[in-house]
């Protein structure tokens, strides 16, 4: 039985991080700036639900992007979960200076449909508290991205959070962005 919830759990975490390779071309806590951003994709409505999820907004020259993807583990009981990809993308025509107050860049967040938060990434996390920015040219961008086990299947609420600020640490900065995905 121990060998078996073994060799699950390991193909749970293979699963996981292939999909998570093809599905959002990346992987890893660390922002990514390929040189060619891809071609923008249409908004959709922030409560889309199925079994990907996916809102956008511009704000401040900026596009952020929320993408969740469910995944399931064929194994028994079923394993579930969630792929998660936060991007920031310099939408205008000058570059842009970020500022963050600390080492952490992005958050996100899981709720249940009555509201509860599930899991928060930075939780179990520390950041170190320095001063730091970082320069986006136009059509550069920032890509975050994690995976959570889900408990079960279900409906699931992902809330994505961008701690830079424009032009200082007194400047806009982004606005929380969610999305619902169906994890079944």
């Amino acid at each position: 039985m121990r060998w078996g919830m073994l060799l699950a759990l390991t193909a749970l975490g293979l699963t996981f991080g292939l999909a998570l390779s093809l599905v959002l071309g990346s992987y890893g806590g660390a922002p990514e700036r390929p040189g060619v951003p891809e071609q923008p994709r249409p908004p959709s409505q922030p409560n889309q639900v199925g079994g990907e999820g996916f809102a956008s907004r511009e704000e401040h020259g900026l596009r952020f992007e929320l993408r969740a993807v469910a995944l399931r583990a064929d194994t028994l009981p079923p394993i579930y979960g969630i792929l998660i990809c936060l991007t920031v993308v310099n939408v205008g025509e000058e570059e842009v200076e970020l500022w963050f107050g600390s080492g952490q860049a992005w958050d996100v967040a899981i709720y249940d449909m009555a509201g509860r938060e599930l899991w928060r990434w930075s939780a179990d996390k520390f950041f170190t508290q320095a001063v730091w920015s970082e320069r986006l040219e136009p059509g550069e961008e920032m890509r975050f991205s994690t995976e959570w086990r889900a408990p079960r299947a279900g409906r699931y609420v992902v809330v994505g959070y961008f701690m830079g600020r424009l032009g200082g640490l007194d400047g806009p900065g982004l606005s929380p962005i969610s999305t619902a995905v169906e994890v079944s």
